[in-house]
């Protein structure tokens, strides 16, 4: 039961922690950057943050089009 939580939640608070140490030291590291480099770092916060998002939502719309369709055969 613990393992299963464990690989559950794991990578999702892997991938929350990465995106606040990307947010959290902004303002100071922001202010020291040129335009080219603040695209760059927003198009890298918008990659951590989007990519498993997306995947989850995925995963979401997959597993209610399962349940709907498991519903109709009944």
């Amino acid at each position: 039961m613990f393992k299963q939580k464990l690989t559950y939640w794991f990578p999702r608070v892997f991938v929350v922690f990465f995106a606040l140490s990307l947010i959290l030291p902004a303002p100071k590291f922001i202010a020291n950057m040129g335009l080219s480099q603040r695209i760059l770092w927003w198009a890298r916060l918008i990659w951590v943050i989007g990519l498993p998002s997306v995947f989850c939502l995925l995963c979401v719309v997959v597993a209610l089009f399962k349940k709907r369709r498991a519903k109709k055969a009944n």
